[in-house]
């Protein structure tokens, strides 16, 4: 089972996102947000992934469009993760940005092909194996694995 946090943020609550596993990232600004950013790259079983530069529609934009905001994103994460912990925590798999979870789960081909190009499988699975919510429309005390 996957439970996957879309939307995190510099506005996470990090006592709460403690709690997760996977979590899809929109990638302006978080390493501002110290704490979470320490926690993001520090905890060992996280697997961080790419939600977009910011909170945009994929699925309306050029592939041109889609490359800018991941290769931004991704190396904004590379550069900040590396400057503040060194090139070799990149190395962690679960630290890699490899997998692109869109926003509002749409694809589209010209995302389909952006991921192609810049390397990254998508993902836009929804129920059956994957528990998606996000960080500010559930408390995680109330998800399944919780109980």
């Amino acid at each position: 089972m996957l439970y996957r946090d879309d939307d995190i943020c510099k506005w996470t609550d990090l006592t709460e996102f403690k709690k997760l596993h996977t979590c899809a990232v929109l990638f302006e600004g978080i390493a501002d947000n110290y704490g979470l950013f320490h926690y993001l790259v520090t905890a060992p079983l996280l697997d961080v992934q790419l939600h977009g530069w910011r909170h945009r529609d994929y699925s309306v934009l050029s592939k041109e469009e889609i490359l800018i905001d991941f290769f931004r994103a991704i190396a904004y994460w590379n550069h900040n993760v590396t400057r503040r912990y060194g090139k070799e925590i990149l190395d962690n798999a679960l630290k890699r940005i490899t997998t692109y979870y869109p926003p509002w789960n749409r694809v589209h081909d010209n995302i389909k092909e952006a991921c192609k190009e810049a390397g990254l499988k998508v993902d836009n699975r929804v129920g059956g194996e994957v528990f998606n919510f996000h960080y500010w429309s559930a408390k995680l005390t109330d998800l399944p694995f919780n109980k």
